[in-house]
């Protein structure tokens, strides 16, 4: 088969333009930057989140913190990168931006920061309406995978503000070097846009009148209409690759490598462009329950205060993961305040949780920082055995989560969690910086990781010295106190120090697991005492005292809530209402019965429930310690039943019977009660109370002082009473009817519910 001329030049010409477009698909998949070289001294940067709405007020605290960083490394003789994060508004009740708030946004990005070595605007995810200009105003723009840009002035917006939006946008590509045509059409839904392919094979946007006048200047090879009619007007990450944005990375980590950045820069700083006040709390000995409450109060001190730098000084081991945990979760969750660790002595086992949710961490000469399980304990002392598998995989995770929350190498919170894991020192050939990592990990990923050496073997727990923890980009040294505050810009007149106080100590005590069982027995032995002896006042006075003493410090602790307290004070009540008001009904004590238990159990725990075999070991420690004050107490009572009238110090408290004027030439009478069992005698038999009955108290049945139970209701001392029942220990009376009335029941027969008084 023959080719003529004109075949020829058109396969040349075919062939030619297939090499063009492919040279220009290598160009344009290309990486957007040289690849820095291995060792390469890090670029100052920072990150700045925009959260929506945005307002005037917002836009001046940016303006004030972005300009204070680019002063403050200006003076280092650095240029800095600065990374503006724009957040979605995360839900449909969330405010929508300003506009007039928005455009002064975009004067600040475009020309108020000079000094600045690059402004670059991340967009993790959709973008919609007038917040959607700030990206745009910036000299780089940087896409999540997901992230796009559109329908950025809502609709019902009124002409002028549109004209002004479209001027604006026109004005604001070309001052940064970039087609209008594209802002123009992202801000005017009537306008057509083009997406247009050249020769070269690059990618345009063309507005549709425009497009005659661009293809005399470029050879169009294909166009298209950017956005079909009917379809949603945005510009999502792969439009905008190549035109808008530099390139589209899966975390804002990612971008650390892209300009070489110190991952500090992920770290947010709210002193900048304002005067840091520090809180200063020290943290030692062992991380137990106290020290754990402690630092809790304290960390409440700082919320909605004009604190803005917290301070941890550290020097502690800890072998509860619980605990950690929730002290980590607590410097989570705290906003607007930069969070900074300084291990002055030891942050051993558990603790080093909680550094891992710092911003920033220092330690002294000599610190060591590490050894999770506390596994490398001196000798003498006694080592914790290992968690199971689960919880470590728990922990293990949580801290990878927080360092990488945090800019930290996930490498080292791996290996200090997980001792069989083995953690290597790699050169990163995308960054050429020099990070730890799990070594399956750089194993896996062998094109992008080399291997330099290995930094924690296999089935050792990782114990790093100041050395080795600054090395391995983890803190930073600091020989003192002072001069932290210098490096941190805080003056000696805005620091506060706190540290345990007599509150402390004594909630310390309260909590001790003796204590808090002495305090539960007291408090329920005398809560039954009043019950059995009802208007007495001192056993209840002392009971509140015991159970005001617990839940405080439990409260304190952070263990007991306004739940826990308000269940203990329903069961209170129901068990009143079971003794003075409906006496034997069953329902109102077995509630209160409950109701108390469960306050008590709840108000030992941060848990509802335990998930993991710690939780279950506290639950089954404070179940244990419940039912053996429980059992306590009911032997103190049937001993105290029985002897309490020969006790000096407790016979004071029975209410004993008004005598009459010839006592003295009266036997004495026989005393009956829980030393009695057999008191089936007494049935029927008519006597008077000797105390007043609410519903319990005493009766006199000629020589006879008993206890007895009022059937229902109150009875005054000094009333004619029967005895209508006995129950074992109880003696049921009620007050002596008329002789009229006993006469007209006498044809009924006596009715009593037998399980009216049942234990």
């Amino acid at each position: 088969m023959s080719l003529t001329a004109f075949d020829g030049s058109r396969l040349f010409l075919l062939t030619l333009s297939l090499w063009l477009a492919s040279a220009g698909a290598s160009a344009q998949e290309a990486p957007p930057a040289e690849a820095p070289k291995a060792g390469a001294e890090k670029v100052p940067g920072q990150f700045f989140v925009v959260e929506q709405p945005i307002t005037e007020a917002s836009v001046r605290r940016l303006e004030t913190a972005a300009q204070a960083y680019v002063r403050k490394t200006l003076e280092a003789g650095k240029a800095p990168v600065l990374i503006f994060e724009f957040q979605g508004r995360g839900t449909a009740e969330a405010g929508a931006s300003r506009f007039g708030a928005v455009l002064e946004l975009c004067q600040v990005l475009s020309r108020k920061l000079t000094g600045a070595r690059l402004v670059v605007g991340y967009v993790p995810e959709p973008l919609t309406g007038f917040a959607a200009l700030g990206p745009l105003a910036c000299q780089e723009v940087i896409f999540g995978p997901k992230a796009s840009i559109g329908s950025i002035v809502p609709p019902g917006t009124d002409a002028l503000t549109q004209r002004t939006a479209r001027s604006f946008v026109a004005d604001l590509a070309a001052s940064l070097g970039r087609s209008p045509d594209l802002y123009e059409a992202l801000v005017d839904d009537r306008a057509e846009l083009m997406e247009v392919t050249t020769g070269d094979n690059t990618r345009h946007f063309v507005l549709k009148d425009r497009l005659g006048e661009f293809a005399k200047t470029r050879a169009i090879a294909l166009e298209q209409v950017a956005w079909p009619p009917g379809s949603k007007r945005e510009l999502s990450a792969e439009k905008a690759r190549g035109v808008l944005s530099r390139l589209t990375v899966d975390e804002r980590t990612d971008i650390l490598d892209v300009y070489r950045l110190d991952p500090i820069a992920l770290r947010h700083d709210p002193t900048l462009g304002t005067g840091g006040k520090a809180l200063l709390i020290q943290l030692t000995g062992n991380l137990d329950r106290f020290r754990a409450g402690y630092i809790r109060r304290k960390l409440g001190l700082i919320e909605n205060s004009d604190f803005n730098v917290l301070i941890l000084e550290v020097d502690a081991r800890g072998a509860d993961p619980i605990l950690a945990t929730e002290i980590a979760d607590r410097l989570e969750n705290l906003k607007n305040i930069r969070k900074i660790a300084y291990v002055v002595g030891k942050a051993e086992g558990a603790v080093v949780l909680p550094l891992l949710a710092c911003d920033m961490i220092y330690v002294q000469p000599g610190a060591t920082i590490g050894d999770a399980y506390l596994q490398k304990l001196p000798d003498g002392r006694n080592k914790p055995a290992l968690p199971s598998l689960e919880i470590i995989a728990s922990l293990r995770a949580r801290a990878v989560d927080l360092a990488g929350r945090h800019a930290y190498a996930p490498g080292l919170a791996s290996g200090m969690f997980d001792p069989q894991r083995s953690i290597v020192e790699a050169q990163d050939l995308n960054s050429g910086g020099v990070i730890a990592i799990d070594r399956t990990e750089a194993e896996a990923d062998a094109r992008r990781f080399r291997i330099r050496r290995e930094v924690k073997p296999a089935g050792e727990s990782w114990l790093m010295d100041s050395t080795t923890a600054v090395g391995m980009g983890l803190a930073s040294l600091e020989e003192s106190r002072a001069g932290l505050l210098a490096r941190l810009g805080i003056e000696s007149d805005n620091i506060e120090t706190v540290g345990p106080s007599w509150v402390d100590y004594l909630v310390a005590i309260l909590n001790n697991r003796l204590v808090s069982f002495l305090l539960l027995t007291l408090g329920l032995f005398l809560l039954v005492l009043e019950f059995k002896l009802p208007g007495i006042g001192l056993p209840a006075i002392g009971s509140a005292v015991c159970f005001t003493l617990f839940f405080w410090s439990h409260y304190l602790s952070g263990t007991a809530d306004q739940l826990e307290i308000l269940l203990f004070a329903i069961g209170l009540i129901c068990l009143a209402i079971e003794l003075f008001v409906l006496p034997g009904f069953g329902v109102f004590g077995l509630a209160g019965v409950l109701l108390t238990i469960v306050s008590l159990v709840l108000a030992s725990h941060t848990f509802l429930w335990p998930s993991g075999s710690e939780e279950y070991r506290q639950m089954g420690l404070t179940l244990t310690q419940l039912l053996s004050a429980m059992a306590v107490v009911v032997v103190a009572i049937v001993w105290v039943g029985k002897n309490m009238h020969k006790i000096p110090m407790l016979n004071g408290l029975v209410l004993s019977p008004d005598e009459p004027a010839d006592a003295a030439d009266r036997a004495e009478p026989l005393i009956v009660g829980d030393s009695d069992l057999n008191l089936s005698f007494l049935m029927g038999r008519i006597g008077k109370t000797a105390t007043p009955m609410r519903p319990t108290g005493k009766a006199r049945f000629e020589d006879h002082l008993v206890d007895a139970t009022a059937l229902t209701g109150y009875i005054d001392e000094h009333q004619d009473v029967e005895v209508v029942a006995v129950r074992g220990l109880r003696v049921i009376v009620r007050p002596v009817r008329a002789p009229d009335e006993r006469i007209r029941d006498s044809s009924a027969p006596f009715a009593f519910d037998e399980g009216l008084f049942e234990s």
